[in-house]
């Protein structure tokens, strides 16, 4: 409903565009050389990619550090105020003419059967997965024994509720703030109307002012009714809802998904401060925390307080510490490694090797663009 009211005011989602991106900088710089036959003064060089919009704004101290790097990794030579393209780099050029990472896929095998049970996506491999991890493919629970350099993934059945649920999405479109705050309005919307009107009523108001037939606009507004009986206000575009059960917490926030995966980020920081969160997940209208101790145990009121009033020194300081702890740098990192030719592309890389590409890219343009490309898709500070 809300998707179809925002295409009905031509309200169109964010377009994120990627300025200043330092492997495309990379790949256009030999790119340009090898259009003038494999050498080209450096000045031609940055006049024809300053040309494109989104290189429009490049300055010099980046353009030279990033040919500085190509350099070093033997794709380009520097002669005089010239660059000439080496065989590697020629090579490396063709390689990466796309920048969309290679997704690899990793197979598991079953130790007590000596069977394939299934596969896992990169993603999962190279964040989450580790030995000794439960998890589940194929409707089961398994335990991770090994992961082998040839990429085969080595497990033995568990029995294990709580084991995680791999999940491979690909480059798939994230609900939008936008969006996600239209929804809270319509929850706002209905929420308002039943303040004032019966069941039936505010179904035949809005079956008329929605797009929307009597069967949709019913299981709506009663879903709403049912929400307002257990006593708990409505969670709306500006109304966060925190709800406690069990070792649970729930934070409804109508703030779609890259909010909130950075405001569950944020709140999982100060939780592990106290010494209080196990997991937490999120999708673009909730955030799930499983704690350590039961709600019941703990003072919620002032928990909640401590969480989402927090002074702008401590905001300061957990932001900080999201973009060194949390942001997947290592994950954005392998694939800019590859696209820059620093490492072979469809590398089996596991958590560890994740880890050391911070230390071994830190301080080059890898490690720069890495920052970039996780701030602009995975994290939104501002919002927070």
């Amino acid at each position: 409903l809300a998707a179809v009211q925002a295409a009905r005011d031509q309200d169109l989602e964010p377009l994120h565009v990627h300025r200043l991106a330092l492997d495309v900088l990379a790949h256009q710089i030999v790119g340009t050389a090898l259009d003038q036959g494999g050498a080209a003064p450096w000045s031609q060089v940055l006049s024809t990619i300053r040309s494109s919009e989104p290189f429009r704004e490049l300055e010099d101290v980046q353009a030279d550090r990033v040919a500085e790097f190509m350099a070093h990794l033997g794709n380009i030579g520097q002669e005089g105020d010239k660059i000439r393209v080496t065989p590697k780099g020629r090579r490396y050029y063709f390689e990466n003419l796309s920048t969309i990472r290679d997704e690899r896929r990793y197979p598991v095998m079953d130790l007590t059967t000596q069977r394939q049970v299934g596969i896992l996506g990169e993603e999962f491999m190279m964040i989450q997965a580790r030995e000794g991890l439960h998890f589940i493919v194929r409707g089961r629970p398994w335990k991770m024994e090994k992961i082998g350099k040839d990429g085969m993934v080595y497990v033995t059945p568990v029995s294990d509720p709580n084991a995680i649920i791999p999940g491979w999405d690909g480059e798939m479109l994230p609900v939008p703030f936008g969006l996600a705050q239209r929804v809270g309005r319509i929850r706002k919307e209905i929420d308002a109307r039943l303040d004032r009107e019966s069941v039936p009523k505010t179904v035949e108001h809005f079956e008329k002012a929605w797009p929307i037939n009597k069967t949709g606009a019913k299981r709506l507004v009663e879903e709403h009714a049912n929400h307002r009986k257990s006593g708990a206000p409505v969670p709306t575009d500006d109304r966060i809802l925190v709800e406690a059960f069990d070792r649970f917490l729930i934070v409804h926030s109508s703030f779609g998904e890259v909010v909130n995966v950075t405001l569950g980020d944020l709140i999982e920081e100060l939780l592990a401060r106290k010494h209080l969160v196990r997991f937490w997940w999120t999708d673009p209208y909730r955030i799930l925390y499983e704690l350590v101790a039961d709600t019941r145990e703990l003072d919620v009121e002032a928990l909640v307080d401590n969480l989402l009033r927090i002074d702008d020194e401590t905001l300061e300081g957990g932001l900080q510490a999201l973009l060194t702890d949390h942001l997947p740098l290592g994950y954005y990192m392998k694939g800019i490694a590859e696209r820059f030719g620093a490492i072979r592309r469809g590398l089996t890389v596991g958590e560890g090797d994740l880890r050391s590409f911070e230390v071994r890219f830190a301080n080059t343009p890898i490690y720069d663009e890495a920052v970039r490309e996780a701030l602009l898709l995975h994290a939104d500070f501002a919002r927070v």
